[in-house]
């Protein structure tokens, strides 16, 4: 493939701070810009989501703070012993079908 080059504009601020973040995750410019287009060249960019999803979101948030609310929420180490004791509880019923 030969390889060929591209000239845009755009603010000159707009190009700062993208050279700058390239730079801090330890790409090139130009590979970010040819990893976007490619992945739009083949349809592989995420699609924007619309207002029924954000509704959705804004539904299980609030019922995320009614439960806070209402005191229903528990601890990481609450959790992780609960599963300890199901999983534990799993193995035995397994071992016991073994049997």
């Amino acid at each position: 493939m030969t390889d060929t080059t591209l000239t845009i504009r755009l603010p000159s601020a707009l190009k700062a701070e993208f050279l700058a973040a390239a730079q801090e995750s330890d790409f090139t410019a130009a590979e970010l810009i040819q990893d976007f287009m490619r992945d739009f060249a083949m349809g592989d960019l995420p699609q924007p989501l619309d207002d029924e999803y954000w509704a959705f979101v804004a539904e299980k948030i609030e019922l995320a703070e009614e439960d806070i609310r209402a005191g229903r929420v528990y601890s990481s180490e609450e959790v992780e012993a609960y599963f300890a004791k199901k999983r534990a509880g799993l193995a035995v019923e397994i071992l016991d079908k073994a049997a």
